[in-house]
């Protein structure tokens, strides 16, 4: 603190952390239908398959990220993992 009147310039990211406190997911963009015209929806449907029930089709992608983030000590991972959670 004592050198910090030497600063001139501050820069933050906008993940969320500086104005709540932690870093949340905002908006998601699901990308089923590419999967569906694909092939389909062979693989799409392979895959839902192997799912919890309570993963819906609109949810899959979140799903994959939230067992990729599971073990993250990272907010951003912490973050994907909470909305994974609503």
């Amino acid at each position: 603190l004592e050198m910090a009147h030497h600063v001139k310039t501050v820069v933050f990211d906008k993940t969320g952390t500086l104005t709540t406190g932690r870093a949340v997911v905002g908006s998601r963009i699901g990308y089923t239908s590419e999967l569906m015209e694909a092939d389909d929806g062979a693989s799409l449907k392979k895959m839902t398959q192997s799912l919890p029930p309570a993963v819906n089709e609109s949810d899959i992608a979140l799903w994959f990220a939230c067992c990729a983030e599971l073990r993250s000590e990272h907010p951003l991972g912490h973050a994907i993992v909470n909305s994974g959670k609503e």
